[in-house]
C-alpha cells in the first residue's frame, strides 16, 4: 500500500496527498491504488470546496440584498409618482 498524508480541515473534510510509494509500486513509479494513511495533519483552514461555497453564498446574499432594496426603491418611486398623478387628476 502506498502512503498518503491525510489533511483534516477545519470543516472536517479530509483530503489526501501522496507521500511515498510502497515497494512494488516504487519499481514502476506509479501508485498501486491502495491508500495507507501515513500521517494525519490538522489544517486550521477550510478546504477549497468549502471556501468556494462560502464565497458563492456571500455573493448570492449581497446580490439578493441589493436587488431587493433596489426593487423596493423602484416600487416606492413608482407609487409616489402614481399618487401624485392621481392627486393632480382629481
Amino acid at each position: 500500500m502506498c502512503r498518503y498524508y491525510a489533511h483534516q480541515h477545519a470543516c472536517k473534510h479530509v483530503s489526501l496527498s501522496f507521500a511515498a510509494f510502497c515497494d512494488p509500486a516504487s519499481l514502476i513509479q506509479n501508485p498501486c491504488g491502495q491508500q495507507h494513511i501515513w500521517q494525519t495533519l490538522a489544517v486550521e483552514e477550510l478546504c477549497e470546496d468549502c471556501k468556494g461555497l462560502i464565497i458563492i453564498i456571500i455573493t448570492a446574499t449581497i446580490n439578493n440584498d441589493s436587488s431587493s432594496s433596489s426593487s423596493s426603491m423602484g416600487m416606492a418611486r413608482r407609487g409616489a409618482r402614481g399618487r401624485g398623478m392621481e392627486g393632480g387628476d382629481e
